[in-house]
């Protein structure tokens, strides 16, 4: 079992992965690009435990030691130079990942497995931009990662099976249900399965003209969805549900490819 893991990205999926590594007592490295990004990110943490002592779910001694195992920085080879899994939690844009996995694979121990928190793109690609593809593998979070059980492992072409394993005894050290996509296809298996949730009330939304507060509405108090299809693509991302769904050969609506063409994607663009 790992001891060390090291978060690249302290946004919304970062800073939750870190919390939840530190909750379940490994040493956590937290990074970014800019100090206020990790700034932004610790603040959030300390946010996230204390909420979690207000309703009695851990104590003020379990949050203590858990904000105590985080180092967050912005150096990166600070960050991955004794990591056991570095987990790549960056924008959902595969060049920029492809880049950031290069980058910390000439530095990170060779011991470590590379895993990315994306909700859909190449493992492949990814993995083949190091000199480890086997150990390149699909760690998807949900969030808020503290409370979501699930962890969807992604082998690429290349991922060893003994990798596989390890990603699978981490996601039980962190008190997780995983299940294992054995194939490396746009959206994996949750996202492609939810997609045409979306994409439907997208498509009635622009045919039809109905409200996306009705059918979001609609789909949370009739039908008793945590969330409805256009709150649940705000949070997964219009740039990964165009490009699964088109992948898949399903033509999204006009107005959502014209988001996307615009760098509009959800809340990881504000």
């Amino acid at each position: 079992m790992p001891s060390t893991i090291s978060v690249i990205g302290a946004g919304e999926m970062g800073h939750g992965i870190a919390e939840l590594a530190a909750l379940n007592g490994f040493s956590v490295r937290m990074t970014d690009i800019k100090q206020e990004f990790v700034d932004r990110g610790m603040e959030r943490i300390r946010w996230s435990l204390g909420k979690l002592v207000e309703k009695g779910q851990i104590t003020e001694s379990e949050s203590k030691n858990a904000l105590a195992r985080i180092r967050p920085t912005i150096d990166l080879k600070e960050a991955v130079t004794d990591a056991d899994v570095v987990i790549e939690a960056v924008l959902e844009d595969l060049d920029l990942k492809k880049r950031v996995f290069a980058e910390i694979d000439a530095i990170a121990p060779a011991r470590a497995i590379l895993a990315s928190n994306t909700s859909g793109l190449s493992i492949t690609a990814m993995g083949r931009a190091t000199r480890r593809p086997d150990r390149v593998v699909g760690m998807h979070f949900f969030n808020p990662v503290v409370m979501m059980p699930l962890i969807e492992i992604v082998k690429g072409d290349d991922t060893s099976a003994k990798t596989i394993r390890e990603a699978e005894a981490l996601a039980r050290g962190l008190k997780k249900t995983s299940v294992v996509c054995r194939k490396d296809v746009p959206g994996f298996i949750t996202s492609r399965t939810i997609a045409p949730y979306m994409l439907e009330a997208a498509w009635i939304h622009h045919e039809e003209g109905v409200g996306k507060e009705a059918i979001d509405s609609a789909m949370r108090f009739k039908v008793g969805f945590p969330m409805g299809p256009f709150e649940l693509a705000d949070q997964v991302g219009l740039d990964l549900l165009v490009y699964a769904t088109e992948k898949a050969g399903v033509p999204a609506p006009p107005p959502m490819k014209e988001l996307v063409k615009a760098g509009k994607f959800g809340r990881k663009t504000g």
